[in-house]
C-alpha cells in the first residue's frame, strides 16, 4: 500500500548567511517537495495551550486550521480562528462574514473530527 505525501512538517534551522543559504536542507524542499511544506520556528514551544489561525478562507488557511488541530489536539489546546477585515462592517454584513468563516472552519475540520 502505498502513501502519498501531502504535508511535510519541518522545524527551521535558524539563522542563515551565505553559502549555507544554498544548501540549507529547508530550502531545498521547499523548492522540489511535491507537497505543501509548512515550517516551524521552534522558539521552546513545550506546553502548548492556545493556537491563533490567521483565516484569509483559501486553501492554506484552512490546511494551517487543520495542521493546528493536529498539533493541538494532544494538549487540548484552543484553537482561535481570526479572520481581519479590512473595512468595518456591522449587522447583517457582519453576522454573514461570521457565518462564512464559522462554516470555512466546519469544512476543515469535518474530515479530522471524522476520525476521532
Amino acid at each position: 500500500m502505498s502513501s502519498k505525501v501531502q504535508l511535510v512538517l519541518m522545524g527551521w534551522p535558524g539563522p542563515l548567511k551565505g553559502p549555507d543559504v544554498s544548501l540549507n536542507p529547508v530550502k531545498v524542499v521547499l523548492q522540489k517537495a511535491p507537497a505543501h511544506v509548512a515550517v516551524l520556528l521552534d522558539r521552546g514551544l513545550t506546553d502548548l495551550h492556545q493556537i491563533l489561525v490567521p483565516m484569509g478562507g483559501g486553501f492554506h488557511s484552512r490546511l494551517a486550521l487543520r495542521l493546528a488541530y493536529e498539533i493541538g489536539l494532544p494538549q487540548r489546546a484552543h484553537i482561535t480562528a481570526l479572520q481581519v477585515f479590512t473595512q468595518p462592517s456591522g449587522g447583517e454584513e457582519l453576522e454573514d462574514r461570521m457565518l462564512h468563516l464559522q462554516e470555512i472552519v466546519e469544512d476543515a475540520l469535518a474530515t479530522m473530527v471524522a476520525y476521532l
